[in-house]
């Protein structure tokens, strides 16, 4: 449950006299925002894996997830990111990352 100075902009107010609906609306056009992901080709290894998240980590502060292409007993898996709101941002570190570390990495829709 959220409490009124939780709200930006209400952190004054005490009372639970504030316009919500204005607030719920900018929410909800928040939510609206077409969000992008950067996904890496597959690393055939767990080391590899591991070694690629350590790397990207190093140098960016995004949550990563790990996506498990297939199951069998040794499954490849890529990487991915948290979201971007900028297409451009994420064609850019998309780039960046092809370019310094020779991976495949694609930007798809979050």
């Amino acid at each position: 449950m959220m409490v009124n100075n939780e709200f930006e902009g209400y952190q004054w107010k005490s009372c639970p006299c504030f316009d919500y609906r204005s607030i719920l609306q900018e929410k909800r056009q928040e939510a609206d925002v077409k969000r992008f992901r950067l996904i890496t080709g597959v690393f055939l290894s767990a080391e590899e894996r591991i070694a690629a998240k350590k790397c990207l980590l190093s140098v960016y502060n995004w949550v990563l997830y790990e996506k498990e292409e297939y199951m069998n007993y040794n499954p490849p898996f890529r990487l991915l990111t948290g979201t971007f709101i900028n297409k451009d941002e994420a064609d850019m570190h998309a780039k960046v990352i092809r370019e310094g570390y020779g991976w495949t990495v694609y930007v798809i829709d979050a």
